[in-house]
């Protein structure tokens, strides 16, 4: 049978970001008021006014957001966490023109606690706010430096969701479907309603995928939680810190050994599965 090699990745897993990302055209860029009227100084005067072309309406605009978030299984599963509740992923992005712009608005929604129907609303509008501007509106007793600072937060939230899902878009989940024992096994280990497909949408290693669910499972962490810490870039032993702060470092590496040790099993019962471990 066809062999394989299953890398289980060392709990210590850091993520780099590419450098010089971001979204041209959509900075920071004044928060004031959106312009006065010309001001003339007497009947006489004779000011040129700009030619201001109509502004297109949302069904004209390509709708780029909701077309590549639709066709990338692994970002859709990995904002679920931080999405509306009740919201799939193309339904929310729709109206941006582009991901980033639509990332970035749905984390700073996550992250200032506004709704995102409102942000939405000031970005996809007839004004087409930026995303600072929006911000602005919403939250008004925020100061510019605060504003600034969010919309960098999420501008790097948004950037880790696009490289996660680029390096994989579903890989991890299509290797175990090869293997109908490991298959079975890890569906099992899955939280209620949630696919193998959208469960390991972010990973890059499936050693740590399985281990992280259980992680889950042992420590009744919520693993839609703890996905989001480990698919960010956190070590899994951190993410347990952050979870479940009641536990000290040595119960901590217990729980890391005992779900490795089932990772291992899970993944030796995959049909002549090679284990590399990396340290």
């Amino acid at each position: 049978m066809k062999s394989l090699c299953w890398a289980i990745t060392g709990l210590a897993v850091a993520y780099a970001l590419p450098p010089g990302w971001g979204e041209h055209g959509h900075g920071i860029g004044p928060i004031g008021s959106h312009g006065a009227p010309p001001n003339f100084s007497s009947p006489q005067a004779t000011t040129a006014r700009p030619i201001v072309a109509p502004a297109l309406p949302n069904s004209a605009i390509p709708n780029h957001a909701a077309t590549r978030v639709s066709a990338n299984p692994a970002l859709s599963g990995r904002i679920q966490p931080v999405l509306p509740a009740g919201m799939g992923a193309s339904s929310a992005a729709s109206g941006f023109a582009s991901q980033a712009r639509f990332l970035e608005a749905l984390h700073v929604s996550n992250d200032l606690g506004i709704p995102f129907n409102q942000l939405k609303a000031e970005m996809t509008g007839s004004d087409h706010d930026s995303l600072a501007r929006a911000i602005h509106e919403l939250r008004p007793d925020m100061d510019r430096e605060a504003i600034k600072n969010s919309v960098k937060t999420a501008r790097g939230e948004a950037r880790q969701d696009l490289r996660s899902s680029a390096a994989s878009p579903a890989g991890v989940s299509s290797r175990i479907a090869q293997h109908p024992v490991l298959d079975t096994r890890v569906v099992a280990l899955l939280p209620a309603g949630m696919s193998l497909q959208s469960a390991a949408a972010g990973f890059t290693n499936t050693g740590q995928f399985i281990a992280a669910l259980h992680v889950a499972r042992n420590l009744n962490i919520p693993f839609s939680r703890l996905k989001a810490e480990v698919t960010s870039g956190v070590p899994l032993g951190q993410a347990i810190a952050d979870l479940r702060p009641a536990l000290t470092p040595g119960v901590i590496r217990a729980d890391l050994r005992l779900a490795e040790r089932q990772a291992k099993q899970d993944l030796g019962a995959g049909d002549e599965v090679e284990l590399v471990s990396e340290r």
